[in-house]
């Protein structure tokens, strides 16, 4: 099915298409909760509005989380979505962002099918703010998955830096 469950403020695994951590093949996957940290709007984000088919002085909405297990940040979370298609987005109620993915939200809210998702994968230095947010010390290395996410007739809706940890727990992808 196409469902999403809920429970409480945490995600159940069946509801996430992103993250999923595992220990190896044989665990089972952890619940994840996920906190809004930040919504605003902002102009001219580079690479977002290049990525975006935007030009540089349009808005776009930025949506900020961090994804817990347990008490400890695993996920560092930054989107981008063009302010012009979804220019309500700051008045749906803070559940919408904490408790149900990104993805299944504006589907359900704008009607916004998510077609196809492109990510680029790669280890990094955690900059200044991404440390503090996940709770460990500038430079430690971090994934990123930066991620372009289409809905009909190849048009980009989001652009997303996700900065993981790893040392603990691996992404899980199934394909």
């Amino acid at each position: 099915g196409k469902g999403t469950f809920v429970a409480g403020m945490t995600l159940q695994p069946e509801s996430l298409r992103y993250y999923r951590f595992l220990e190896d093949f044989s665990d089972e996957e952890v619940e994840l909760r996920i906190e809004l940290i930040g919504l605003k709007v902002t102009k001219g984000a580079d690479p977002a509005n290049r990525y975006l088919n935007l030009r540089m002085n349009q808005s776009l909405f930025q949506v900020t989380r961090l994804f817990y297990y347990d008490a400890r940040p695993l996920v560092y979370c930054v989107s981008y979505l063009p302010h012009k298609m979804f220019e309500d987005l700051a008045n749906l109620p803070r559940q919408k962002f904490e408790n149900i993915p990104l993805y299944i939200a504006l589907e359900e809210i704008y009607g916004l099918p998510t077609i196809l998702n492109r990510e680029l994968v790669s280890a990094k230095p955690a900059n200044g703010t991404t440390a503090k947010k996940l709770g460990i010390t500038k430079g430690s290395p971090v994934l990123l998955i930066e991620m372009l996410s289409y809905t009909y007739k190849q048009k980009p809706y989001e652009y997303r830096r996700s900065y993981c940890l790893t040392d603990k727990r691996a992404i899980f992808r199934e394909i």
